[in-house]
């Protein structure tokens, strides 16, 4: 009751937030097909969605790709003018049941359970290394208590996921690259591709790199 009771309170204090910042939030789409509107591609970057956990339910795993199918449907086409704040749950919205979103696996106070969008954590973990890509700032971002990432065939460094819970632990960066930006999120079998394009290539250069990572 007292989880529920905090949960709540801190909903209405987002719906406030975007309430106040509603003009500075991205929400149109591009009517263009963008994968064919002879775009620039700045950024890419693909995940698989169904890997093998041992003692994990395969059927939260197959939610999980329905889940994370829905809110790629949300985020495809968006565009960011430039100075435009893009937030994770103000576009994509509630994941419950009634809308769409079966249960999948969540993690929540250490504990492994069943939640309707479960997963979707993995979209916000590739916009996050999107926005880092790009240069753009992010504004907030919460880190994961575990990084469950596989450690064979790691495309990305340790501690670099976002995750999300409705809708007070948010994912939100702003467009500081100077120029308009369109997402493209596109669910194909088993694997996630999230593009960033725009009418012209960035007109500066970025490098992530990791450094010094430990094992505790």
């Amino acid at each position: 009751m007292w989880f529920q009771s905090k949960v709540l309170a801190h909903q209405f204090l987002r719906y406030l937030d975007w309430f106040l910042w509603k003009p500075h939030l991205a929400h149109s789409r591009s009517g263009l097909a963008v994968e064919e509107a002879g775009l620039v591609l700045l950024f890419a970057h693909s995940s698989t969605l169904a890997r093998e956990y041992p003692g994990i339910d395969p059927a939260l795993q197959s939610n999980k790709r329905i889940s994370v199918s829905l809110a790629a449907k949300r985020l495809h086409g968006l565009v960011l003018d430039s100075g435009q704040m893009f937030s994770f749950w103000y576009l994509v919205g509630r994941p419950s049941a009634r809308r769409g979103f079966p249960p999948g696996l969540e993690i929540r106070s250490g504990q492994m359970i069943s939640s309707p969008g479960g997963g979707l954590c993995q979209v916000a973990n590739m916009l996050h290394w999107s926005a880092l890509n790009l240069g753009l700032e992010v504004v907030e971002r919460h880190r994961h208590s575990w990084d469950l990432f596989p450690d064979q065939s790691r495309t990305v460094p340790f501690g670099s996921g976002a995750t999300v819970f409705y809708n007070y632990r948010d994912f939100r960066f702003r467009n500081t690259s100077g120029q308009k930006l369109i997402l493209s999120s596109i669910v194909d079998e088993n694997t996630l591709t999230i593009r960033f394009l725009s009418d012209a290539p960035l007109s500066y250069a970025v490098r992530v790199r990791e450094e010094d990572h430990k094992f505790y």
